[in-house]
């Protein structure tokens, strides 16, 4: 049995986030864990994140970072400016910023292990969607680092069905919670990662 190492698990809100509580409200709602330091930031936290991140490292922690739609660009930025160990990056329908591509912003640095991109799929009707439509024009895409992650998990949900598109299944059976929970346990996920 594999010891588990200490983690620390950023969660990054989008635009309005704490507002409609997408993901805030999931990062209230996980288990307390004494081996697990898990902290949530609005898309315009960067700054702070990164702070969180570096004081992570120098206690030889595992670093995880989720971001949804916005807070996936801020969860790509904060990476990239660590240019330090990251063990896993997790962009839930993610969008990109203004700017982000073109100022190269989220490109993927050679320390971050793991990139899962969870893809929510068309657009629909709601409210959320037409937003990431939006946003997706506004900013040029999805941040850069998840255009090629090391797995992609397409599902069919609205943009603001954060829960259940972290815990959706994708063709090898693993979601990206299965991912999170590998790295915080410390077990290795075989061929997944390929």
């Amino acid at each position: 049995m594999t010891e588990r190492q200490r983690s620390t698990v950023l969660f990054f809100g989008g635009a309005g986030d704490r507002r409609s509580s997408i993901v805030y409200g999931y990062h209230r709602a996980c288990r307390l864990d004494a081996l697990c330091d898990r902290r949530y930031y609005e898309h315009h936290q960067g700054r702070l994140a990164l702070r969180h991140a570096r004081y992570a490292l120098e206690s030889s922690q595992a670093l995880i970072l989720i971001g949804h739609s916005w807070g996936a660009d801020t969860a790509a930025q904060v990476a990239l400016k660590l240019n330090a160990r990251v063990n896993l990056l997790v962009g839930v329908d993610p969008v990109a910023k203004p700017l982000s591509r073109m100022m190269a912003r989220t490109g993927r640095s050679a320390e971050t292990k793991r990139v899962v991109t969870v893809d929510g799929g068309p657009v629909r009707r709601s409210r959320g969607d037409q937003i990431k439509a939006i946003g997706t024009r506004l900013g040029g895409g999805m941040p850069v680092v998840f255009d090629q992650p090391d797995r992609r998990i397409v599902v069919d949900h609205r943009h603001d069905d954060f829960e259940l598109m972290f815990n959706a299944k994708g063709d090898d059976g693993l979601s990206a919670a299965d991912f999170v929970s590998a790295v915080e346990s410390g077990r290795v996920m075989g061929g997944a990662m390929g």
